[in-house]
């Protein structure tokens, strides 16, 4: 019966250290692909200058065209198509350190100017806004007459832009929101 047991336990310690040791090489598998597709490599350590420098020309010349949000659908064929062809907007390069993202129903576009790294400041149109809002109040009789002055604080904002894969962005607010974006076939 000693005999058993003692197999049992050779056994069961052999299994738990092999699968520990998967465990620990998926987990490097999984960093490195984390830190390379942030980083666009994974070996050595990361130098912020350099990193910046690649991610922004990258950013720059990989994301012109039509995009669409990916956060807020299931993401299949059917739903992408729906979406590409309804509720899409543009990202335009304007230089090498902005870039503009416009929806195909808006009048204007929301342009991004680099401040640091892949940190951005977006300015919104200030008069579309005022006459969004002064649509709202004609078309809304009800309309908050403090919604001018609440809706000023969103047409200066700042924003972090990782191009995540070739047909990927993420973009994440610094209050909090992050939506993920898919470029459209």
């Amino acid at each position: 019966m000693k005999s058993i047991l003692a197999k049992a336990v050779i056994i069961t310690s052999t299994l738990l250290a092999a699968h520990n040791q998967a465990s620990a090489d998926a987990l490097i598998d999984d960093l490195k692909d984390a830190k390379s597709r942030v980083y666009g490599y994974d070996l050595g350590p990361v130098n912020p200058d350099v990193y910046y420098e690649v991610m922004q020309k990258n950013l720059s010349t990989r994301l012109p065209g039509k995009w669409i949000q990916i956060s807020d659908i299931e993401v299949n064929k059917d739903n992408i198509d729906k979406k590409c062809e309804a509720n899409y907007f543009e990202f335009a390069r304007i230089d090498e350190y902005s870039f503009s993202k416009k929806y195909h129903t808006a009048e204007t576009a929301d342009i991004y100017i680099l401040k640091a790294g892949t940190t951005y400041s977006v300015r919104r149109d200030y008069q579309q806004a005022m006459k969004d809002i002064e649509k709202l109040r004609k078309d809304f009789p009800d309309f908050d007459k403090n919604a001018t002055q609440r809706s000023l604080r969103f047409l200066n904002l700042e924003r972090i832009v990782l191009m995540t894969s070739a047909s990927t962005v993420i973009e994440a607010s610094l209050e909090g929101t992050v939506s993920m974006y898919g470029r459209c076939p």
